[in-house]
């Protein structure tokens, strides 16, 4: 695989919602979920309903650009490409995770399900991870000591 090549998943779906309904969910994910998807200064362009901001996926930080695009009064077009951060690599399967994950919390938040069990949902994985981490950390001690 060549290193200079830029890896990126791409998805576009349809979804009944108005523009203004998807837009509104997506600004309330950068409010309730701050440390994973992190807003800032001129990421979001309100004029033509595109974001460019970073997603903190453990340790696969990405990059995420959406479009909206109004097809009716209550269809949206969403198009969402992930690629990886500026200096990290992660692989296609983990940069479609990515955009997996991130519709599934917008489509939590449009079909207005409670926060607290978003947020549940969201922090799932960072468990596993830990424990895996202890679990690596563990093993090479025993290895290392016998």
């Amino acid at each position: 695989m060549n290193s200079n090549t830029l890896q990126f998943s791409e998805k576009e779906v349809i979804i009944d919602f108005s523009k203004k309904e998807v837009h509104e969910s997506i600004l309330s994910m950068f409010k309730h979920f701050p440390n994973k998807y992190i807003l800032r200064e001129n990421d979001i362009n309100d004029v033509f309903y595109t974001y460019h901001f970073p997603i903190s996926n453990n340790i696969n930080p990405s990059i995420a650009d959406i479009s909206l695009e109004e097809i009716s009064e209550n269809k949206t077009k969403i198009k969402i490409k992930v690629s990886n951060a500026y200096g990290s690599q992660s692989s296609i399967s983990i940069l479609e995770g990515v955009a997996h994950d991130y519709l599934n919390v917008l489509s939590k938040m449009l079909k207005k399900e409670d926060i607290e069990i978003i947020k549940q949902t969201t922090n799932a994985g960072t468990g596993c991870m830990v424990v895996a981490l202890i679990f690596i950390i563990s093993s090479i001690s025993i290895v290392f000591f016998i």
